[in-house]
């Protein structure tokens, strides 16, 4: 101990600043951990996105692209008074319709609808096309369809179901047509009047000297061209309708038979069976059935100690051998039947152009 005691002494100059420097440098070091080991300002502030944060950006991000059909594949929709003036929309020229009212859907499946009637001069007759985008909660849709047993030809998969379709709109000359009609009837009120006026004129020249047949004749010419003399008084000719037919379209039934599942042929295989407990005979298709038969025959044949194995009351008699015979106890029959097929009926008609009236440019129909 006094050796390491005077050792210690003899370099105590050289071993204190060597001391120090470890103690300096295990501080230093402790320091560096902990900085290490505490999060920044940076990280602090910028927290990690979680799975359900992502998965979120990821869904909103999605876009669902509308399918483009034919109209009468929401003819179901007409049918069930969910949609309405979506097929052969006929208005009046002069008058734009409040579009949101006419295909307002009254069903929780439909989200959304608009109409795109750009293309369509209300001002003006003839035939044109509406573009409609209609919006479907998937979920709402499929229940539907499922619950209706409706079968369709569009996409129903995801969480919204967009579709596009068009559909024709004929606008008519309803009110010029009934301006037109006030015009003749004043026009034919005058030319009453006139001819009135021309009677009386015929029987005042009638109560004068008789003249001669040419003059009547002359009479007779004035009272035809009065007859074709417009309200105004001015004379024309008479007018002659140019009959154009005016169009429509219709749906012509087509009703099908549809197999669901063909018509096959099964085999059948019916089992036969004594029990001699009850002494009665049965028949089932259930081939467990006749499996617990055949394990209740073991304990009849120990039971009962029949002879020949065979209960009496199923004995025939002997054979000309003198061997006795019995009527077997079970028998396996095997047939094949023939199953029909499953079918349901479904319309595959279309839709056809006709002539459902006539008109003049003057406003005259038939």
């Amino acid at each position: 101990m006094s050796q390491i005691k005077s050792f210690l002494a003899e370099r105590k100059k050289v071993l204190i600043p060597i001391a120090i420097l470890l103690v300096v440098a295990a501080v230093v070091g402790i320091c560096f951990a902990i900085q290490a080991s505490t999060p920044t300002e940076a990280d602090k502030s910028t927290p990690s996105p979680t799975p359900s944060e992502s998965q979120t950006e990821e869904k909103d991000t999605e876009k669902v692209e509308a399918q483009e059909i034919d109209s009468k594949d929401l003819q179901w929709l007409e049918e069930e008074g969910i949609l309405t003036h979506i097929q052969n929309v006929e208005l009046e020229k002069g008058k734009r319709p409040d579009w949101k009212s006419l295909t307002a859907g009254n069903n929780g499946m439909i989200t959304g609808i608009e109409v795109d009637d750009s293309n369509i001069d209300y001002n003006k007759e003839g035939e044109y096309t509406a573009a409609y985008t209609i919006t479907f909660d998937g979920d709402a849709l499929r229940n539907y369809l499922q619950e209706h047993e409706i079968s369709v030809s569009f996409n129903t998969e995801g969480d919204t179901v967009i579709l596009k379709t068009s559909s024709a709109v004929t606008i008519t000359g309803t009110e010029t047509s009934k301006a037109e009609e006030e015009k003749e009837e004043s026009s034919t009120s005058s030319s009453k009047t006139e001819g009135s006026s021309t009677q009386s004129s015929q029987q005042t020249e009638n109560s004068k000297p008789s003249t001669s047949s040419n003059e009547v004749s002359s009479s007779s010419s004035e009272t035809s061209v009065s007859s074709s003399t417009s309200s105004s008084g001015g004379t024309s000719s008479a007018h002659k309708h140019v009959w154009k037919d005016h169009t429509a379209k219709r749906w012509v039934s087509n009703i099908v038979t549809v197999v669901d599942e063909p018509e096959k042929t099964e085999k059948v295989t019916i089992y036969r069976m004594y029990w001699w407990d009850s002494k009665q005979w049965t028949e089932t298709k259930d081939p467990d059935k006749f499996d617990e038969w055949y394990t209740k025959k073991f304990e009849w044949l120990v039971t009962y100690d029949y002879p020949y194995d065979m209960p009496p009351e199923l004995y025939l008699g002997e054979d000309e051998n003198g061997n006795p015979q019995f009527t077997n106890d079970h028998s396996i029959i095997s047939y094949y039947e023939t199953i029909p097929a499953v079918t349901h009926e479904e319309d595959q008609g279309h839709y056809e152009t006709y002539v459902d009236y006539q008109y003049c440019d003057c406003g005259a129909k038939k």
